[in-house]
């Protein structure tokens, strides 16, 4: 798999699981989605769990392109940058927040399946 297509992927995997977390939480929530009520505890829940498997997809990305130590390290300054962005973000452009990683989901989902069709050689 090549870096062209996986880069991106770990990098937009793991900013949609951190908004994702955000979302379930109060504060973050109001800030997202502002005049909304909150949702009931059970939608909450799943959210925080699609968040932390999105972080966890984000993570194994890594090790597949970088190996298992190197990926790690690489993914712990991923995610320190993603989380940085998400901070910097919120206060400032919460409407951004989103849409952009819906869509970041969306085409890392077609960024690694185009990447493993294009160069998964074929026997």
């Amino acid at each position: 798999m090549s870096a062209a297509f996986t880069v991106p992927a770990v990098f937009l995997f793991a900013y949609s699981g951190f908004v994702l977390l955000a979302r379930s939480m109060d504060r973050h929530f109001r800030q997202l989605h502002p005049g909304r009520p909150m949702p009931a505890w059970p939608m909450r829940a799943g959210t925080r769990l699609a968040g932390w498997l999105l972080i966890a997809l984000s993570w194994w990305v890594a090790v597949q392109l970088w190996g298992a130590g190197n990926g790690t390290a690489a993914w712990f300054g991923v995610a320190s940058l993603t989380a940085g962005l998400l901070i910097w973000m919120l206060p400032w452009r919460p409407g951004w927040v989103m849409p952009f990683a819906a869509y970041g989901t969306l085409a890392s989902l077609l960024w690694l399946s185009f990447g493993v069709a294009v160069l998964t050689p074929i026997s």
